[in-house]
């Protein structure tokens, strides 16, 4: 039952972190040229 849980933990995390990251890179690539500026 625990890896179970894991697993589902870790399958439904993991696309959460990628649309996190790319979100953050996003913002960042929004954010870069005022940086720059």
């Amino acid at each position: 039952m625990k890896s179970l849980w894991s697993r589902s933990s870790r399958s439904m995390a993991f696309p959460t972190f990628s649309l996190l990251s790319l979100y953050d890179g996003l913002l960042l690539g929004l954010i870069h040229p005022y940086l720059l500026l």
